[in-house]
C-alpha cells in the first residue's frame, strides 16, 4: 500500500487505520504517537558500546521524512517533484561540519560517480515492472529530480524522491549506536529548518507521527529491515 499525499491518511482512513493496527499493533483513531529525538536521552554504557563494538560490524539508522503541501511521490507531478529537489538542495548545501557533502543528481551522474555510489551501496533500485513504485507511480520521469547526498566521511546519506521525499541514513562502522542516532537526530533536524525557511514543514500528525508513501514507515519514519538490507543498490 502506498499514499499519494499526507491527505489519504485521512481521506483514506477506514482503509489504512486497520492495516496500521494490524503492522504496528497501533490503533491511529485513539492513541496519540511520541516523538523525541534528543540523543541525550539515549542510555547507551561505555560497557554497552564496547560489548556493540565487538560482535556489531556496523550500524544505521534510516527513516523517511517528507515536505508537507507537496504529493508523496507516488502522486507527485514533474513539478512538485522540482520543487521538493530544489528545498533539500537547499538543505544539503547549508549542512556544516562533519554533515558537509555533495549531492548527485541521478540524471546527470557521470560514469566516474555511479561506479563510487554503486561500490558504496549508496544507490536506489531503478524501477522495475514488478517493483511496488513503479505500479504506484512513484517511478514518473525517471531518473529527473531523484539524487543522492553523502557527507565526506560517508556516515550520512540521503536520497531524494525515491519512496519518500528524502530518506536520511546515519551510519557508522560498529556499533556506536548513540553517535549513529545523534548524526540522524541532526539531519532531521536540519530538515525541519529547512521546509519552515521554504514555507512548509515536515509531514507530522499527532496520531501518526511522521508521515510516509508508506503505512508501514509512518510514526517514526523508520524503516524496518533485517540483516540483509543496507542501501539497496542500484542495477548496473
Amino acid at each position: 500500500m502506498t499514499c499519494g499525499d499526507e491527505e489519504s491518511f485521512e481521506t483514506f482512513k477506514d482503509l489504512i487505520y486497520p492495516v496500521i493496527k494490524g503492522w504496528h499493533g497501533y490503533d491511529a483513531a485513539t492513541q496519540k504517537h511520541p516523538t523525541d529525538l534528543d540523543a541525550s536521552k539515549l542510555v547507551f554504557s561505555a560497557e554497552q558500546e564496547k560489548t556493540f563494538d565487538e560482535y556489531v560490524v556496523s550500524t544505521r539508522i534510516r527513516a523517511a521524512r517528507n515536505i508537507s503541501g507537496y504529493s508523496l511521490p507516488p502522486g507527485a507531478s514533474q513539478q512538485e517533484r522540482g520543487d521538493v529537489e530544489g528545498i533539500l538542495k537547499k538543505t544539503f548545501a547549508g549542512f556544516e561540519g562533519e554533515l558537509k557533502g555533495t549531492y548527485y543528481p541521478l540524471g546527470g551522474l557521470n560514469k566516474e560517480d555511479e561506479e563510487m555510489l554503486l561500490s558504496n551501496g549508496f544507490l536506489f533500485q531503478k524501477p522495475k515492472t514488478t517493483n511496488l513504485l513503479t505500479n504506484a507511480g512513484a517511478a514518473r520521469d525517471w531518473p529527473n529530480n531523484r539524487g543522492i547526498f553523502h557527507n565526506e566521511s560517508k556516515t550520512a546519506l540521503c536520497w531524494c524522491n525515491e519512496e519518500d521525499h528524502c530518506r536520511i541514513i546515519s551510519m557508522c562502522k560498529g556499533g556506536n549506536i548513540r553517535e549513529v542516532f545523534a548524526r540522524f537526530a541532526q539531519i532531521s533536524d536540519n530538515m525541519k529548518k529547512a521546509a519552515e525557511a521554504a514555507g512548509a514543514s515536515l509531514m507530522h500528525t499527532e496520531n501518526l507521527g511522521f508521515l510516509g508513501s508508506c503505512p508501514s514507515n509512518i510514526g517514526t519514519g523508520l524503516r524496518e529491515c533485517d540483516g540483509q538490507d543496507s542501501a539497496v543498490q542500484q542495477e548496473p
